[in-house]
């Protein structure tokens, strides 16, 4: 099953559902949900009860928490 994706938000694709994002990332659906919940994870509860982001927050979010971990300390928003 290809990568659900929906509408363009500023040239960027939405990745829709939980499955998708971790298929995209290579983390697992229960990861997701984790860090959705308790690590600011950027998704957002979409319309109709799913989780969406783009692949460009997720970059941002993974680059952002690995240079807290280099620089010392734990990235915790």
């Amino acid at each position: 099953m290809p990568l659900q994706k929906t509408h363009s938000l500023e040239g960027q694709y939405i990745l829709l559902g939980a499955k998708a994002i971790a298929r995209a990332t290579g983390f697992s659906v229960r990861t997701i949900y984790r860090w959705h919940r308790k690590l600011n994870f950027p998704t957002c509860k979409m319309p109709n009860g799913q989780l969406g982001t783009t692949h460009t927050l997720i970059d941002q979010w993974l680059l952002a928490r690995r240079l807290a971990q280099r620089n010392g300390g734990q990235h915790r928003p």
